[in-house]
This record gives structure tokens, C-alpha cells and sequence, in this order.
């Protein structure tokens, strides 16, 4: 999901990075001061909200929907 998120979110406002040195992250600015770093392995989705597991209460960072997108068919 985090993929398609990042295909469509413009770069000011969301990046999922991955690298072989270290594990995947997303930057994004869920709350209006620029870009924060949250590991993907501590997120998860609870009724369509992002959010990210802290040591007391959890980081809310936004609501998330995914939509199905129908396929075109191509006219020979």
C-alpha cells in the first residue's frame, strides 16, 4: 500500500525509501512542520488511519484509503 501511496504523493509530502543499509522508512509531514521518519516495520493501519507504534500512545500520522483503479481495455 505504502508503494502506491509513494507513486502518487508528490515528494514535499511523502517518500517511502528503501536502501540495503538500512530498513525501510517513509518521510512524510503529517503534521505541517516538514518531513518526519517513521520505520515501516513500526507501522500499521487501524480503520484507515496510518499510524506509527510509539513507547506510550501511538503517532496518528493521517488517514489512508485505497481505491481500485479499472483496467482499460484497449480498442485494436
Amino acid at each position: 500500500m505504502l508503494e502506491k501511496v509513494d507513486e502518487k504523493a508528490e515528494k514535499q509530502h511523502f517518500e517511502l525509501v528503501r536502501t540495503t543499509a538500512a530498513p525501510a522508512y517513509i518521510l512524510i509531514n503529517f503534521d505541517g512542520s516538514g518531513l518526519a521518519r517513521f520505520e515501516v516495520a513500526d507501522l500499521y493501519i487501524v480503520n484507515g488511519e496510518l499510524l506509527h507504534r510509539d513507547w506510550f500512545l501511538n503517532t496518528s500520522l493521517g488517514y489512508i484509503a485505497a481505491t481500485i483503479e479499472e483496467e482499460q481495455a484497449s480498442v485494436p
